[in-house]
């Protein structure tokens, strides 16, 4: 007999005429799903579906989602995953459907396909673009991740998830504990000051310094809090160059050519 679903599991629930299919990823805002159109089963698309975990909690989560509607509706790049639809149903839980993006995580691309220099920054200067962009429109991405960022099989970069972005004009206020991922986060992030164009700089600054050493501008997170804003926003890491590599396999020598690359890094993360 089949085994049933486990009852967080959204597949084969039918929303806004899509079918969920199986689920891509979980964070903190909800569970994206691959889904098919309904009667057009060749219409494939992401579903990111709200998740509300408690009654208090439910009106700042449903806040949330509802800014990341607006935002994604201002955007239209190509390197940007798209919104195709949107709904509150009463019945079932709010959802966004979105371009789907196929290939890897950004992390996952590094360490599978091992690609030299010249094909990572040509991926990077994509992200950059795609930031620049929304920028343009007034949106801050603030969460510009590995796992935010996806690559296909002809190394082109889309951005996604702006569920913790902003608008540009918005009112500044302080950030929230949750809304930021610690080992990607800006300095103004960590010390819940208002963030600026320069908090997504910042995050790919750290991109790109993953993309030349294989690590993290600074050690891991831990759960250790204060040694983690002192890393970031008091010390200046390792230029590229210098920076001990840890990259499986096959050492990445063009990592050791210091000049204009470790100049861009260490004034993106300044």
């Amino acid at each position: 007999s089949a085994t049933a679903a486990p009852a967080t599991d959204r597949r084969g629930l039918i929303v806004g005429g899509w079918r969920l299919l199986e689920r891509l990823g979980r964070g903190g805002m909800g569970s994206v799903y691959r889904a098919e159109r309904l009667h057009h089963a060749d219409e494939i698309a992401a579903v990111k579906l709200l998740r509300v975990e408690t009654v208090a909690d439910a009106p700042l989560r449903r806040d949330l989602f509802e800014r990341e509607r607006m935002l994604l509706a201002r955007l239209d790049h190509p390197g940007i995953a798209r919104l195709i639809d949107s709904g509150t149903p009463r019945d079932a839980p709010s959802y966004l459907v979105l371009e789907l993006a196929p290939g890897w995580d950004l992390d996952d691309w590094l360490a599978q396909l091992q690609p030299d220099l010249p094909r990572r920054l040509a991926v990077l200067l994509q992200v950059a673009d795609a930031v620049t962009y929304a920028h343009g429109c007034g949106v801050l991405h603030r969460d510009p991740t590995p796992s935010n960022v996806r690559v296909d099989g002809h190394d082109m970069a889309r951005l996604l998830d702006f569920g913790i972005g902003k608008s540009l004009d918005a009112t500044p206020g302080a950030t929230r504990f949750t809304a930021l991922t610690p080992d990607w986060a800006a300095p103004e992030q960590l010390l819940g000051q208002p963030t600026t164009a320069t908090t997504d700089v910042y995050a790919l600054g750290a991109l790109l310094y993953l993309m030349l050493t294989g690590r993290l501008p600074h050690q891991p997170f831990d759960d250790n809090w204060p040694a983690l804003l002192d890393a970031a926003a008091t010390r200046l890491p390792l230029p590229p160059s210098r920076a001990e590599l840890h990259v499986p396999e096959t050492p990445i020598r063009f990592a050791r050519q210091p000049g204009a690359l470790d100049a861009v890094v260490l004034r993106a993360l300044a």
